[in-house]
């Protein structure tokens, strides 16, 4: 039993611990791994930046469809259906005139309505 004591007293004294590394290499790769952590949240908060602006301009696009689309409908609806109407009242009244009459009443009524959008449109928000 004194044989394996032995053993272990010599290992304690450093004749089997292994060197250790210098610590200027750990130093080192922190400031490297420093640098990169540091490098990896500026492209994030630069792809956070990117994708909030994308979402702004996609919201005004729509916003703009929309507009657009009120404004076509405006056009082409007011003038067909002021026609029908007449068409309708011409139908049971005995006349002629009504369809024209209120068909470009309807044209008057969709410019107005169409620059009525547009101001709403372009006004800020």
């Amino acid at each position: 039993m004194a044989d394996e004591h032995e053993g272990v007293e010599g290992e304690l004294q450093g004749q089997g611990v292994p060197a250790l590394p210098d610590v200027s290499e750990f130093d080192e790769q922190l400031a490297r791994l420093k640098t990169s952590a540091a490098g990896v949240k500026q492209k994030r908060a630069e792809d956070e930046q990117a994708v909030a602006k994308r979402r702004a301009t996609e919201q005004s696009d729509a916003q703009s469809l929309g507009a657009g689309l009120q404004i076509a409908y405006a056009i082409i609806g007011f003038p067909v259906l002021g026609f029908l109407a007449g068409l309708g009242v011409d139908h049971f009244a005995g006349t002629q005139y009504w369809k024209g009459f209120l068909g470009f009443a309807g044209c008057v009524l969709a410019v107005v309505t169409a620059m009525v959008l547009i101001k709403q449109a372009n006004s800020p928000k």
